[in-house]
């Protein structure tokens, strides 16, 4: 084969450039996807934490409430155990109806 004098083209060099140049490209693109899921992540993470905070300032606003109400049911409770009992007692039997229920609409 004739070649131009300084002109040396051999096949394997320019397939081990190629092949080179493909490992970069890859550890680039490898480089760009974690970057890309490290931010999505910390994205994620930080709004997780945004809901949480919300979420924990609207329960601790509502405790001092929740509180008076169950003193509230305490009491009446105490006051009334003929009726509490049989507010338990429905309850009871609301439950195991539901289980039964739950029992046969799975067969």
């Amino acid at each position: 084969m004739f070649q131009f004098p300084g002109f040396h083209f051999d096949r394997r060099s320019a397939l081990e450039r190629e092949l080179d140049h493909l490992r970069r490209e890859v550890a680039r693109l490898s480089r760009s996807a974690a970057n890309y899921g490290s931010d999505a992540y910390e994205e994620g993470r930080r709004g997780g934490q945004e809901l949480y905070a919300d979420a924990m300032d609207r329960v601790m606003d509502m405790l001092p409430m929740a509180r008076r109400k169950a003193h509230s049911v305490e009491r009446i409770a105490r006051e009334n155990p003929t009726a509490t009992a049989a507010l338990v007692g429905l309850v009871v039997v609301g439950l195991v109806a539901s289980l039964v229920y739950a029992q046969r609409s799975g067969e």
